[in-house]
């Protein structure tokens, strides 16, 4: 079955819009290997056919935007710092709010893959500004965008005074080129671990629940958290204080980070250009997580949720599964 046609025949799904149900893991880690599958994968939606590709020109860009040398961040001047932040808050005013304008503001897409049918939340007390997208713009840009800076500005120093591992396109090119997929593999193992961390209590209800405060997403939801989550999604990048890189496979994982909230939150499964698919955005797995809140933790890129038996495909049957292991967990706890 088409997903044109899953989505028009959700029947009680609360969705507009799915892909072909159950859902499933992207084809890495899987026995036997399947080197050809995972080729395809990588030249089609998992990064050359996605936006991780502009990730990794905007990296570049920077880079040579910055000096295209590392000995300018030596030192903590405001002048460079300044630059980094005013780049970081552009790239997202641009890509999330462009987002957000064109899929919202103008509908220029109508409800074409849009995933949930529902409305963003006005008026509403949940929100302390009283409207969901002016609270997640707040908490993106002011605490995100300068949590984000902090951490690449602090990285950005320990490679100007050797203090980090790196290496060069000169001394291993192929290295070079394989470090921008491994580190969206890297990013999946963190983001899950950190995840589960802020669905443990005290955690959730004093940090976490503030993002979840985004029943149904929207790009600006992407980023919206609370400052310790911030200062917790970011350090992923931490992997660069002992894997030899450049400080462009840096900048490429933070705005990997940064930026792919935005877009995997953007509630639309694709970017259509005359009424194709062309450019794959919204995340059904994690929109999945939003809706059902205790499965579906991680990312499509490592199974660690049908791991550890928290995997939602999507189907009616695994929101049963789900809940009824759910009120097992809740009364075991009471006994």
């Amino acid at each position: 079955m088409s997903e044109a046609k899953v989505g028009a025949s959700s029947g009680k799904l609360p969705w507009s819009w799915h892909p072909e149900l159950p859902i499933d893991y992207v084809p890495i880690f899987v026995w036997p290997p399947r080197p050809l599958a995972v080729l395809k994968y990588h030249l089609g939606r998992g990064f050359v056919l996605s936006v991780n590709l502009i990730f990794v020109g905007l990296a570049m860009a920077a880079w040579y935007l910055l000096g295209a040398s590392v000995e300018p961040w030596a030192e903590f001047r405001t002048g460079w710092i300044a630059q980094v932040y005013a780049i970081n808050l552009g790239l997202v005013v641009l890509l999330t709010g462009g987002s957000h304008w064109f899929f919202y503001t103008l509908k220029g897409q109508g409800e074409a893959r849009k995933i949930d049918p529902t409305e963003l939340g006005k008026d509403n007390p949940r929100y302390f500004t009283g409207n969901q997208v002016w609270d997640n713009v707040f908490w993106t840009c002011v605490s995100g965008v300068t949590i984000w800076t902090a951490w690449q500005v602090v990285f950005m120093w320990g490679y100007a005074n050797h203090l980090l591992p790196a290496t060069t396109w000169g001394d291993h090119p192929i290295w070079f080129v394989l470090q921008f997929p491994l580190i969206i593999i890297w990013f999946a193992f963190h983001f899950y671990v950190v995840h589960r961390l802020l669905h443990r209590q005290p955690l959730y209800g004093m940090v976490h629940a503030l993002h979840h405060r985004n029943v149904n997403i929207s790009p600006w939801s992407g980023l919206s958290m609370h400052p310790l989550e911030h200062v917790l999604y970011f350090s992923t990048i931490v992997i660069h204080l002992v894997v030899p890189s450049h400080p462009i496979h840096m900048i490429f994982h933070i705005y990997f980070a940064a930026l792919a909230a935005g877009t995997t939150h953007t509630g639309y499964a694709y970017l259509q250009v005359k009424g194709k698919d062309a450019l794959g955005l919204g995340d059904f797995y994690h929109q999945l997580h939003h809706r059902y809140f205790e499965c579906n933790y991680g990312t499509p890129t490592m199974p660690w949720d049908k791991w550890f038996g928290t995997f939602h495909g999507g189907t009616p049957s695994a929101t049963a599964r789900m809940r009824e292991r759910r009120a097992k967990l809740r009364g075991a706890a009471s006994i």
